[in-house]
């Protein structure tokens, strides 16, 4: 959440909410890769 914060105050834009979901279930994916590799 800080670092939101601090890319919101230095001119950033929201991401919309697909985005965050797509972000979220990409980093899902990639740790449960990460435990098989």
């Amino acid at each position: 959440q800080q670092h939101a914060t601090q890319a919101l105050e230095g001119g950033g834009a929201p991401l919309p909410e697909p985005v965050k979901l797509a972000m979220k279930l990409s980093s899902r994916v990639m740790t449960r890769t990460a435990y098989w590799v």
